[in-house]
């Protein structure tokens, strides 16, 4: 049997957060700036810790984009990742931190 990959992620801050948030890809995704991971389509186990919080949850996830190369200093080489429909309780917490974040910003004008 195959050894399954395991990569650590900890976002640190919510603007990082926000920043790999992809909420298009459903159920949601996450932008990883690592290139050498897998292919699309391919599965690893993610570790993922949010901010604010002491331990990670694991899950299995899916590549579905590969960002081979820099586009730009804004946008590393790195992976678009698909969270399971599992994670909903992950997703969840994703969305109230980056909720509460949005919120507590200054609107414009």
């Amino acid at each position: 049997m195959p050894e399954q990959t395991i990569v650590k992620l900890h976002y640190r801050d919510l603007n990082t957060l926000r920043a790999c948030y992809l909420p298009f890809v459903q159920p949601a995704g996450l932008f990883i700036p690592e290139s050498a991971l897998s292919g699309v389509n391919s599965s690893f186990y993610l570790l993922l810790r949010l901010p604010g919080e002491s331990a990670g949850e694991l899950c299995q996830v899916r590549v579905v984009w590969i960002s081979p190369a820099p586009l730009s200093d804004m946008l590393p080489a790195g992976i678009a990742v698909q969270l399971p429909p599992a994670a909903r309780e992950l997703i969840g917490r994703i969305e109230t931190q980056i909720a509460v974040e949005s919120s507590t910003e200054p609107s414009g004008g």
